[in-house]
Formats: C-alpha cells, structure tokens, sequence
C-alpha cells in the first residue's frame, strides 16, 4: 500500500498547458489594455450607436447633412471607425501571436499595432 495520491500528479503536458493559459490571458488582458486605453467600452458603444443610427437615417433617405447633424459622425469620422475596426482586429490577431510567443512578454511594444491617428480626437467627443 502506498500513501501517494497518483490523481494529484501534474504531468509535463498539464504544466505545459497551465503555462500557456497564462500566456494567453496575459495577452489577452494587454490587448484589452491597450484599446481601452485609446477608446474605452463606453466609448466604443457610444460609436456603434452613433454610427447605427447615421447608417438608419441614410438608408431612410435623410439627407447626408442632417444624418451627419442627427448622429454627429462626418464622413471622415466614419472613416476612422472603419479604420477602428481594423485596428481591433489588428489588436485581435497581435494578441493571439502574443500568447503564442512563450520568450516575449505581451507588454512589449512591438507586438501591438499602433491605432489610427484620428481615433482618440473622435473617442474624445463621445
């Protein structure tokens, strides 16, 4: 009879993917870090929104300009939300080869695409 518990041994393959779990919840709390830093929650649904209802009252037919006056979104704005977009995915993509990068820690710079130019001016306004 032994007094070894065989149900609480951790093999390489456990420790392994432990390990990797971290990584990727590292990475994945440096990417929301990052794009919450250029446009919160808050922010980003306030920008579906507006750009929700920009996009309902073209397809109405409103004119341009008053869609513009109603949602507070210029074309150039809607650019930048598009260019967000990608930039999110960018993040989204950076961050799966963060986790899949074991010898660099997911805080370092090069990893992250930078975001677009004129997204913290528009952030600001909502």
């Amino acid at each position: 009879m032994t007094n070894i518990d065989h149900s609480q041994i951790v093999t390489v393959a456990m420790k392994q993917a432990r390990l990797r779990t971290a990584r990727q919840n590292a990475a994945k709390a440096e990417c929301a870090r990052r794009i919450e830093a250029v446009v919160d929650l808050a922010t980003q649904m306030n920008l579906a929104a507006a750009l929700s209802a920009h996009t309902a009252d073209t397809q109405r037919g409103t004119a341009p300009s008053d869609a513009t006056a109603i949602s507070g979104l210029s074309d150039q704005d809607i650019a930048t939300l598009l260019e967000m977009r990608r930039w999110i995915t960018g993040m989204r993509q950076a961050c799966a080869r963060a986790a899949d990068a074991p010898d660099e820690p997911p805080g370092a710079d090069d990893h992250w695409p930078d975001p677009p130019a004129a997204l913290a001016a528009l952030a600001a306004r909502f």
